[in-house]
Formats: structure tokens, sequence, C-alpha cells
């Protein structure tokens, strides 16, 4: 018995113990037929693979851009931070 065997519950398994599967195939109806035929009106909306690539590639680019201003707005206020931190600190030293 393999791993699979196990994991495969007894309302999968067949009077005879094999595995069941899907044995009966219903042809589409009218409706999903007519849905899946090609409209061409929608032609001029098709997307091609090199439009998909740039559009990817367009998309990568600004995560990175975003990121990037994040963390310099990240680095920046805690630059800000650190030398406020700084001056109250001198001043609490100077005070004594």
């Amino acid at each position: 018995m393999g791993l699979f065997s196990k994991l495969t519950s007894q309302s999968q398994i067949q009077s005879d113990g094999t595995p069941f599967r899907r044995r009966f195939h219903v042809e589409p109806g009218v409706r999903e037929k007519a849905l899946l035929e090609e409209d061409p009106t929608l032609k001029k909306f098709k997307s091609n693979k090199a439009d998909v690539r740039r559009i990817k590639k367009i998309g990568n680019a600004l995560l990175v851009v975003v990121v990037i201003a994040c963390s310099y707005e990240i680095y920046v206020k805690a630059g800000i931070q650190k030398s406020k931190f700084e001056e109250m600190q001198a001043k609490a030293g100077a005070g004594n």
C-alpha cells in the first residue's frame, strides 16, 4: 500500500478496489456551445503574449519603484527621529 492509497477515502474506492474515476462525459448544451464560440466583436480586445509580457514588466518596475520609495521614506524618517533623539540627549546633558 502506497501513500496515495492510504489517503484515499473509502467513498472514492469502487467495489473492485480501484480508485473511482469519472467515466461519463456530458456533451455541452446549446448555450454552452454559444458561449464557447469566438465572438468577432471581441477580437479587438484580445491580448497577445507580447502585450501581456510588457504589462507585467511595467508592473514589476512600478513595484520596485514603490518599494524603493517606501524604503527611502522609512530611512529618512528614522534619520529625523535619530537626530531629534540626539538633540534631546544633548539638551538633557547640557542642562545638568
